[in-house]
């Protein structure tokens, strides 16, 4: 199951950046050509894509975090709750990233192990 997810790539308003991260977005990230809080919220949309036919649940905020990975383009997702957890346990899942000055980019796939 591959699924992707497009965002503009600009600056969220500072209520939704701390609905997204929980904290305010840190500066190192501009300066590496995408808005953080932006291309968080566009992986957790491919991830939510991606599980809901196979969970049948929402995904929150709360219940994972998304880990940027040092490989531009690639990051980690590791899941906070019981449930959302056991639901991956039958899958290996890889996330990918890519930007451009307009748009963000991303792709989850979910294969079986």
């Amino acid at each position: 199951m591959n699924e992707i997810d497009a965002q503009t790539n600009r600056p969220m308003e500072a209520p939704l950046y701390r609905r997204v991260l929980g904290r305010p977005p840190t500066k190192d990230f501009a300066t590496q050509g995408f808005c953080e809080g932006t291309l968080l919220f566009s992986i957790r949309e491919a991830f939510y894509k991606a599980i809901f036919s196979f969970c049948q649940r929402h995904v929150y905020a709360a219940d994972l975090i998304v880990e940027l990975s040092a490989d531009p383009g690639h990051c980690a997702i590791h899941s906070l709750t019981p449930d959302l957890e056991s639901c991956l346990a039958p899958f290996t899942v890889d996330v990918r990233y890519t930007f451009d000055e307009q748009r963000i980019y991303s792709a989850v796939s979910l294969r079986e192990r």
